[in-house]
Protein backbone atom coordinates (compact mmCIF):
# COMPACT_ATOMS: atom_id res chain seq x y z
CA UNK A 1 0.00 0.00 0.00
CA UNK A 2 2.62 2.56 1.06
CA UNK A 3 4.97 1.60 -1.78
CA UNK A 4 2.21 2.22 -4.31
CA UNK A 5 1.41 5.57 -2.71
CA UNK A 6 5.03 6.68 -2.79
CA UNK A 7 5.30 5.52 -6.42
CA UNK A 8 2.35 7.82 -7.20
CA UNK A 9 4.17 10.80 -5.71
CA UNK A 10 2.25 10.78 -2.41
CA UNK A 11 4.24 11.90 0.64
CA UNK A 12 3.81 12.37 4.41
CA UNK A 13 1.09 9.70 4.73
CA UNK A 14 -0.67 9.86 8.10
CA UNK A 15 -3.47 7.56 9.32
CA UNK A 16 -6.81 9.07 10.32
CA UNK A 17 -8.54 7.78 13.44
CA UNK A 18 -11.81 7.10 11.63
CA UNK A 19 -11.34 3.73 9.97
CA UNK A 20 -14.44 1.67 9.18
CA UNK A 21 -12.97 -1.71 10.06
CA UNK A 22 -16.29 -3.52 9.59
CA UNK A 23 -16.10 -2.47 5.92
CA UNK A 24 -12.33 -2.97 5.62
CA UNK A 25 -11.97 0.76 4.87
CA UNK A 26 -8.95 2.76 6.05
CA UNK A 27 -8.35 6.49 5.77
CA UNK A 28 -5.21 8.62 5.59
CA UNK A 29 -4.13 12.17 4.89
CA UNK A 30 -1.02 12.98 2.85
CA UNK A 31 0.75 15.57 0.70
CA UNK A 32 0.55 15.52 -3.10
CA UNK A 33 2.06 18.24 -5.29
CA UNK A 34 2.05 20.62 -2.34
CA UNK A 35 -1.61 19.98 -1.46
CA UNK A 36 -3.14 18.10 1.45
CA UNK A 37 -5.11 15.09 0.19
CA UNK A 38 -7.44 12.43 1.54
CA UNK A 39 -6.76 8.73 0.88
CA UNK A 40 -9.36 5.99 1.11
CA UNK A 41 -8.19 2.38 0.93
CA UNK A 42 -10.94 -0.19 0.62
CA UNK A 43 -12.04 -3.39 -1.11
CA UNK A 44 -12.11 -3.48 -4.91
CA UNK A 45 -15.87 -2.86 -5.24
CA UNK A 46 -15.71 0.35 -3.18
CA UNK A 47 -12.87 2.00 -5.10
CA UNK A 48 -14.34 0.84 -8.42
CA UNK A 49 -17.65 2.45 -7.50
CA UNK A 50 -16.02 5.72 -6.45
CA UNK A 51 -14.31 5.95 -9.85
CA UNK A 52 -17.15 4.72 -12.08
CA UNK A 53 -19.80 6.88 -10.41
CA UNK A 54 -17.69 10.01 -10.89
CA UNK A 55 -17.31 9.25 -14.59
CA UNK A 56 -21.04 8.53 -15.01
CA UNK A 57 -22.54 11.83 -13.88
CA UNK A 58 -22.60 14.97 -15.99
CA UNK A 59 -21.88 17.55 -13.33
CA UNK A 60 -23.81 20.74 -12.81
CA UNK A 61 -22.45 24.14 -11.73
CA UNK A 62 -24.28 23.79 -8.41
CA UNK A 63 -22.61 20.57 -7.25
CA UNK A 64 -19.53 18.45 -7.76
CA UNK A 65 -17.59 15.59 -6.22
CA UNK A 66 -14.05 15.71 -4.79
CA UNK A 67 -11.27 15.76 -7.36
CA UNK A 68 -9.38 12.48 -7.82
CA UNK A 69 -5.61 12.74 -8.10
CA UNK A 70 -4.63 9.06 -8.20
CA UNK A 71 -6.06 5.57 -7.74
CA UNK A 72 -5.02 1.95 -7.79
CA UNK A 73 -7.17 -1.13 -8.28
CA UNK A 74 -5.84 -4.63 -7.65
CA UNK A 75 -7.67 -7.93 -7.96
CA UNK A 76 -7.59 -8.51 -4.21
CA UNK A 77 -10.19 -7.35 -1.69
CA UNK A 78 -7.61 -5.89 0.68
CA UNK A 79 -6.41 -2.34 1.36
CA UNK A 80 -4.09 -2.36 -1.69
CA UNK A 81 -6.96 -0.68 -3.54
CA UNK A 82 -7.02 3.07 -2.93
CA UNK A 83 -8.18 6.43 -4.20
CA UNK A 84 -6.47 9.79 -3.55
CA UNK A 85 -8.85 12.76 -3.45
CA UNK A 86 -8.78 16.42 -2.54
CA UNK A 87 -9.20 17.23 1.15
CA UNK A 88 -12.53 19.02 0.92
CA UNK A 89 -13.00 19.94 4.59
CA UNK A 90 -10.34 22.62 4.21
CA UNK A 91 -12.85 24.73 2.26
CA UNK A 92 -16.23 23.09 2.86
CA UNK A 93 -18.31 21.99 5.86
CA UNK A 94 -20.83 19.21 6.35
CA UNK A 95 -24.25 20.75 5.86
CA UNK A 96 -25.43 19.56 9.27
CA UNK A 97 -22.48 21.35 10.93
CA UNK A 98 -22.28 24.53 8.85
CA UNK A 99 -23.72 27.96 9.63
CA UNK A 100 -26.11 28.41 6.75
CA UNK A 101 -28.12 31.39 5.59
CA UNK A 102 -31.58 30.89 4.14
CA UNK A 103 -30.10 31.41 0.67
CA UNK A 104 -27.40 28.80 1.40
CA UNK A 105 -30.08 26.29 2.36
CA UNK A 106 -32.08 26.95 -0.80
CA UNK A 107 -28.93 26.60 -2.92
CA UNK A 108 -28.05 23.28 -1.24
CA UNK A 109 -31.49 21.83 -1.88
CA UNK A 110 -31.45 23.05 -5.49
CA UNK A 111 -28.05 21.38 -5.98
CA UNK A 112 -29.28 18.14 -4.40
CA UNK A 113 -32.23 18.03 -6.78
CA UNK A 114 -29.96 18.64 -9.77
CA UNK A 115 -27.75 15.78 -8.60
CA UNK A 116 -30.72 13.44 -8.14
CA UNK A 117 -32.07 14.27 -11.59
CA UNK A 118 -28.73 13.69 -13.32
CA UNK A 119 -28.05 10.53 -11.33
CA UNK A 120 -31.46 9.19 -12.30
CA UNK A 121 -30.68 9.87 -15.97
CA UNK A 122 -27.52 7.77 -15.50
CA UNK A 123 -29.51 5.02 -13.69
CA UNK A 124 -27.31 5.62 -10.65
CA UNK A 125 -28.48 5.56 -7.03
CA UNK A 126 -26.16 6.92 -4.36
CA UNK A 127 -27.91 4.90 -1.58
CA UNK A 128 -26.21 6.85 1.22
CA UNK A 129 -27.23 10.42 0.46
CA UNK A 130 -27.39 12.10 3.87
CA UNK A 131 -26.04 15.27 5.53
CA UNK A 132 -22.73 13.64 6.51
CA UNK A 133 -21.95 13.04 2.81
CA UNK A 134 -22.88 16.56 1.71
CA UNK A 135 -20.47 19.49 2.15
CA UNK A 136 -21.22 23.13 1.45
CA UNK A 137 -18.53 25.52 0.24
CA UNK A 138 -19.83 28.96 1.15
CA UNK A 139 -16.89 30.62 -0.60
CA UNK A 140 -17.54 28.88 -3.93
CA UNK A 141 -21.29 28.39 -3.42
CA UNK A 142 -21.14 24.77 -4.48
CA UNK A 143 -22.30 21.51 -2.90
CA UNK A 144 -19.79 18.66 -2.72
CA UNK A 145 -21.26 15.16 -2.63
CA UNK A 146 -19.05 12.36 -1.33
CA UNK A 147 -18.87 8.59 -0.78
CA UNK A 148 -20.10 6.66 -3.80
CA UNK A 149 -18.64 3.37 -2.53
CA UNK A 150 -22.07 1.81 -2.06
CA UNK A 151 -23.77 3.36 -5.07
CA UNK A 152 -25.56 1.11 -7.55
CA UNK A 153 -25.91 1.47 -11.30
CA UNK A 154 -24.24 0.45 -14.58
CA UNK A 155 -20.66 -0.66 -13.99
CA UNK A 156 -20.99 -0.51 -10.20
CA UNK A 157 -20.36 -3.47 -7.90
CA UNK A 158 -21.88 -4.82 -4.69
CA UNK A 159 -19.82 -6.03 -1.68
CA UNK A 160 -18.45 -9.47 -2.47
CA UNK A 161 -19.35 -11.16 0.81
CA UNK A 162 -23.11 -11.75 1.03
CA UNK A 163 -23.26 -11.50 4.82
CA UNK A 164 -21.35 -8.24 4.80
CA UNK A 165 -23.43 -7.00 1.87
CA UNK A 166 -26.66 -7.66 3.80
CA UNK A 167 -25.49 -6.03 7.03
CA UNK A 168 -23.97 -3.00 5.34
CA UNK A 169 -26.61 -2.26 2.74
CA UNK A 170 -29.46 -2.60 5.25
CA UNK A 171 -27.96 0.29 7.23
CA UNK A 172 -27.24 2.56 4.24
CA UNK A 173 -28.90 5.96 4.31
CA UNK A 174 -30.27 5.43 7.82
CA UNK A 175 -32.98 8.01 8.45
CA UNK A 176 -32.95 9.13 4.81
CA UNK A 177 -34.56 6.13 3.09
CA UNK A 178 -38.23 5.17 2.71
CA UNK A 179 -37.53 1.90 4.60
CA UNK A 180 -34.48 -0.28 5.37
CA UNK A 181 -33.13 -1.81 2.18
CA UNK A 182 -35.08 0.58 -0.06
CA UNK A 183 -33.18 3.54 -1.55
CA UNK A 184 -34.47 6.66 -3.27
CA UNK A 185 -32.14 9.65 -3.68
CA UNK A 186 -35.07 12.01 -4.27
CA UNK A 187 -36.58 10.84 -0.98
CA UNK A 188 -33.24 11.53 0.73
CA UNK A 189 -33.10 15.00 -0.85
CA UNK A 190 -36.60 15.80 0.43
CA UNK A 191 -35.66 14.66 3.94
CA UNK A 192 -32.50 16.78 3.87
CA UNK A 193 -34.56 19.73 2.63
CA UNK A 194 -36.93 19.25 5.55
CA UNK A 195 -33.97 19.22 7.95
CA UNK A 196 -32.84 22.52 6.41
CA UNK A 197 -36.33 24.02 6.65
CA UNK A 198 -36.76 24.29 2.88
CA UNK A 199 -40.08 23.22 1.38
CA UNK A 200 -39.96 21.51 -2.00
CA UNK A 201 -42.42 19.77 -4.24
CA UNK A 202 -40.75 17.27 -6.58
CA UNK A 203 -42.19 14.68 -8.89
CA UNK A 204 -39.89 11.67 -9.02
Amino acid sequence: FYKKLFASGIRDVQPLNRDDWHLNYRYHTAEFNGEKVFIKSAPYYAINNELVARDSINYHDSFRVPKVYASFLASSAGPANFIVMEMIDTEATKINEAELSHEDRRSIVKALLHFCSLAKDCRLVHRDLNPSNCYWSKKKEVLLITDFAMAIGPGLLEPEHFGRKFLVTRSLGAGYVPSPGVWDDFYAARRIAADLGVHISVET
